[in-house]
């Protein structure tokens, strides 16, 4: 495989550090009253904007309430995350908006998220992954707009040798959700 595969820390320094109000026992219940604040998550300090957003506007659920989410199942998701590049999906704007995929960490990524640079074929560069290990990691994906987690089926120590098998089969607009249920029933006779 071309390209490096070394695991590094960014070098970007955090901003402005506000702590959190006393009496918060995750750090983020106050996520729906401040639009703006920092928090304390595993030893890292992250910044949370615009937490008053609505992600979904019809049930009134903002931003700041997925992060909360998020927090409070990442015991339970961290462990299928950990030592995976992250393919983002980012919907800044909710879930009404079409959103973008974003592979690149960038310069804005703290210090302590990690990253894996992977040479691309298709993009022909070298692209900075992020690795998701913790839940402050999470949670700043979260922070960007991040709704769904896109991780690669395949560990940074074995890229070549995914240790899982994801199969999409959404209706498309020739289709119906009949035909998805017809077609995992095909599936699941040809992987028995």
């Amino acid at each position: 495989m071309p390209g490096k595969t070394t695991v590094k820390k960014k070098s970007k320094a955090v901003g402005t550090i506000r702590k959190p109000s006393a009496g918060r026992t995750k750090g983020l219940k106050a996520a729906n009253t401040e639009a703006n604040q920092s928090i304390k998550v595993g030893g890292h300090i992250v910044k949370l904007t615009n937490q008053n957003k609505l992600y979904w506007p019809e049930e009134q659920i903002s931003k700041g309430r997925l992060i909360e989410y998020y927090n409070t199942i990442s015991k339970y998701i961290i462990p299928h995350l950990k030592d995976r590049p992250q393919s983002l999906k980012r919907n800044p704007n909710g879930i009404i908006d079409k959103g973008f995929y974003h592979k690149h960490a960038g310069d804005d990524a703290p210090e302590w998220v990690k990253s894996i640079e992977l040479y691309s074929d298709s993009a022909a560069k070298v692209i900075d992954y992020i690795v998701c290990n913790n839940t402050a990691t999470l949670l700043y994906l979260n922070n960007l707009g991040c709704i769904e987690i896109n991780p690669w089926n395949s560990r940074i120590k074995k890229l070549d040798f995914p240790d899982y098998l994801v199969m999409d089969i959404d209706p498309s607009d020739e289709t119906d959700f009949e035909d998805v249920i017809e077609t995992a029933l095909v599936i699941k006779e040809i992987l028995d």
